[in-house]
């Protein structure tokens, strides 16, 4: 008896969002809290395409917001802008996903790690890599990893068995854009890139939902040790350490029109 009025003390005001059927998605379920968070996922505008190619060109970007990147090293990206949008399973069979786009302005391009070969240290290359999760603060078997460079090389994790597993595939396709520039030849100015992709989510979503997320792109200039820019904290290790992770609120409403 006094264990489970324990229970009772500890979870009172809890919410148990894995409980909810495929259906309650995008609905407001009774006793579900209040939402607020760092940065709004905003879900896909109804009959919007995305197309195949490699730049942020779909006209609903722009309202989209911005993820706020920031270091504290010296780096030549003279700006970044990276966003996010997440589009819910139409099925119960299907995967939630979500789609990115990242643009960059960096005069000195890097990466060595090529789509060939996939689960490659992409990181150390020009990259953007994030973290969800389903719980925020907490790395456990519903949280993704996912990297990738400006070559459009993959790295990919979840932690099903409490660490990195790098053998989960996320379903990412990605495409990046570097056309008529010189990668990894420092003598030639180079002007940015832009990294776009798609992935599963990792869990599915209990819309609307403060979920745990991290984001930070890598500028890995020649010569020079590794600058990082961070969306929440600007140490090395932060983007790794969940108790420095942001929250990221998936919403039910496509992003606001101009």
């Amino acid at each position: 008896m006094r264990s489970a009025i324990l229970a009772a003390v500890v979870c009172a005001g809890c919410f148990d969002w894995e409980s909810l059927s495929p259906e309650a998605a995008c609905t407001r379920p009774a006793g579900a809290p209040d939402v607020a968070a760092d940065y709004v996922i905003h879900v896909l505008p109804p009959g919007a395409v995305i197309t195949d190619s490699s730049t942020c060109s779909e006209p609903f970007w722009p309202s989209v917001p911005e993820i706020r990147l920031e270091t504290a090293n010296t780096t030549n990206n003279a700006s970044l802008s990276c966003r996010m949008v997440w589009d819910p399973a139409r099925t119960s069979g299907a995967q939630d996903v979500v789609h990115g786009c990242c643009a960059a302005a960096d005069t000195d391009l890097e990466a060595t790690r090529v789509p060939a070969i996939r689960d490659q240290d992409v990181y150390f290359d020009d990259s953007f890599e994030y973290y969800l999760t389903l719980h925020p603060n907490r790395r456990d078997d519903t949280t993704t990893k996912v990297a990738i460079n400006i070559l459009a090389s993959v790295w990919d994790a979840d932690f099903a068995g409490g660490d990195f597993n790098p053998s989960y595939d996320a379903g990412v396709v990605a495409r990046a854009a570097t056309d008529g520039q010189t990668v990894n030849d420092p003598a030639m100015p180079d002007t940015g890139y832009t990294i776009k992709w798609q992935a599963n989510v990792g869990f599915r979503v209990p819309a609307p939902h403060v979920a745990g997320c991290a984001f930070m792109m890598s500028d890995n200039d020649a010569g020079a040790e590794r600058a990082l820019w961070n969306a929440y904290g600007a140490g090395r290790n932060d983007i790794n350490d969940e108790a420095k992770w942001g929250r990221c609120l998936f919403s039910c409403t496509p992003p606001p029109q101009p």
